[in-house]
């Protein structure tokens, strides 16, 4: 399992989010991820591949790379799809967040990157998406004594990705990662999203035009002694702007 405390979460729930199912628990999502099959052209690497390059290889480094090597060419793959996007950010009392989402021109949300820190840790994470479900994951995370890399993959099985850990005291730690850990991403990503979504309808009412982007802006007022101002910034193209609304 990840054993990590996820700081961003706290940051990312007043704000942020990646996906539109309904909320699953772990055993219903488990059997639909295993069932569902793609309908929408991603190369996936094919059981072949994997066993040509990673077949009884004990060495997590070798796993890193091959899914670093593949969410790379996820990355280049889905970049030609992309026609939308979306930013959300806060600038917050000790913390921050800066979330771009990118959308194809069915509106399908197929990746986002968010970077965020808050009060001496920080940390960035890149999720991919394929027909509304998380396919691939990279995430950063850096504290005070610490800093860990997760690189996850579905393709990956049955080690879906790794976790690397690192300190000052010694030379780190690696993990392989479960389908319950991609699992549990997935579901991470989609309460960013919900929450997300429901802060832009909340916010709705603040809603302007400007040089064809959607803008929402709101600020409040944080009881700290410097009575620090917290403000909230969206930036949403008009037809996401309209699909979510009205979602």
């Amino acid at each position: 399992m990840i054993k990590h405390v996820s700081y961003y979460i706290v940051i990312i729930t007043l704000l942020l989010a990646c996906s539109s199912r309904p909320t699953q628990d772990k055993a219903e999502y488990s059997e639909s991820f295993n069932n569902e099959e793609d309908t929408t052209g991603i190369n996936y690497i094919s059981e072949e591949d994997l066993e040509d390059s990673y077949q009884d290889d004990t060495n997590t480094d070798s796993l890193q790379l091959l899914i670093e090597e593949a969410l790379q060419n996820l990355s280049e793959e889905i970049e030609s799809h992309m026609h939308y996007k979306l930013r959300a950010t806060l600038n917050g009392f000790k913390n921050g967040v800066d979330a771009h989402y990118y959308y194809d021109s069915l509106l399908n949300l197929r990746y986002c990157t968010v970077f965020w820190s808050s009060e001496g840790t920080s940390g960035n994470h890149t999720y991919y998406f394929n027909d509304n479900r998380l396919i691939g994951a990279r995430e950063n995370n850096y504290y005070p004594d610490s800093e860990e890399l997760i690189l996850l993959h579905v393709d990956f099985k049955p080690n879906f990705g790794i976790l690397k850990s690192e300190d000052e005291k010694s030379e780190g730690t690696l993990t392989y990662l479960s389908e319950s850990d991609f699992i549990s991403k997935d579901m991470e990503a989609l309460k960013e999203y919900n929450e997300l979504i429901k802060q832009i309808k909340e916010y709705k009412e603040t809603a302007t035009v400007y040089n064809e982007t959607v803008k929402l802006q709101v600020q409040k007022a944080v009881n700290h002694r410097d009575n620090f101002i917290e403000q909230y910034d969206f930036e949403i193209s008009p037809k996401v702007y309209e699909y979510l609304i009205n979602k």
